[in-house]
């Protein structure tokens, strides 16, 4: 998969639109290396960067600002990111008005955080929904009632609340899985490896252009908790660790042999367990001088039209000694030419 041929600045929408002019870079702005992002914040450029992939905290206003909308992309959109682009100005413009009253440091983390919250309930609200509906996936209706049960649930409140599940003082997966996960990490140092699971395409998108180096692994909860349970699982899944752990000279080599620039590459294990690999880079296309090209088709359309008069005098000087030709036989046979 190959993702926009351009930079990507944390904080903007994943599709890449650009909603107004506010966060135009000045020449001075270049030249002094402060860029923004589309929304005029500064510090939100990942290229070369992994640093900011931690959690931090964050306000409860920006956590409700999150949990709504979530809650819209259910209740509107059945689970779904919707195509609405006010809707995507409106939360990704507030977004970035917060990050503007943080340490220019702390911006993207704070983007990091948000979104990893986003992705949070949202994988929460989904699997609740699975338990309830057999069946259902995103983009098809959900019964009246179903969705406010779910939200009013403890389990939802409670991460847009800032507050610990009760009884353990830890999240439902920290407790199940966070020992093995850890134990992971360890193991396969060099791979980025987060435990997420996708809401829609809009969110993946968002993880991969968010993403830099070549070792990056997104796995579901659910499989990190079998693979935790089942030596099996385990063994199978590990195999795409490995794969991470040595991705780089695989995609260096297909740079090279495409001229492509790779911005970023990885893989994505889902809750049902398929695997899928993804790069995220622009193309080094040739961009032609039109002056230059100008000269190529001027030059290339004088050359067609002297191999096409040398073909008419040629075919020209073959009809004419065929004339020649046929003049001198009948002459031979004593037939008289004159009128």
């Amino acid at each position: 998969m190959r993702i926009g041929n351009s930079n990507y600045y944390f904080g903007v929408p994943s599709s890449g639109r650009r909603f107004h002019s506010g966060g135009r870079n000045t020449l001075e702005d270049l030249l002094t290396g402060h860029y923004k992002n589309s929304y005029g914040v500064e510090g939100m450029c990942i290229t070369g960067r992994s640093d900011y992939k931690k959690i931090i905290p964050v306000s409860q206003e920006m956590k409700q600002h999150v949990l709504e909308d979530v809650k819209r992309s259910y209740y509107k959109y059945n689970g779904m990111s919707g195509d609405n682009e006010a809707e995507w100005d409106a939360y990704y413009r507030k977004n970035n008005e917060y990050y503007k009253t943080l340490k220019k440091e702390d911006r993207l983390s704070a983007c990091w955080t948000l979104n990893q919250l986003h992705l949070e309930i949202s994988g929460k609200v989904t699997s609740a929904l699975k338990e309830k509906i057999p069946g259902w996936s995103a983009g098809k209706s959900i019964p009246a009632g179903v969705l406010d049960e779910i939200f009013a649930d403890e389990s939802i409140t409670s991460l847009a609340e800032g507050k610990k599940t009760r009884g353990t003082g830890k999240s439902t997966f920290q407790a199940s899985t966070g020992n093995y996960f850890n134990k992971l990490k360890r193991k396969y140092p060099g791979v980025n490896v987060t435990a997420v699971d996708f809401n829609s395409g809009r969110q993946e998108d968002a993880y991969m252009l968010g993403c830099r180096g070549y070792n990056n692994l997104a796995v579901s909860p659910s499989i990190l908790a079998k693979m935790a349970n089942d030596p099996g699982a385990a063994a199978k899944y590990e195999k795409v660790f490995r794969e991470m752990s040595g991705n780089a000279a695989r995609v260096e080599k297909f740079a090279q042999e495409t001229g492509d620039e790779i911005l970023s590459a990885g893989a994505v294990i889902d809750k049902n367990g398929k695997v899928s690999y993804w790069m995220a880079g622009r193309s080094r296309d040739k961009v032609e001088n039109p002056g230059t090209a100008y000269k190529e088709k001027v030059q290339k359309q004088i050359k067609e039209k002297r191999e096409k008069k040398k073909a008419k005098e040629v075919l020209e000087e073959k009809r004419l000694k065929k004339a020649d030709r046929m003049e001198k036989l009948l002459k031979k046979a004593g037939v008289d030419l004159k009128i």
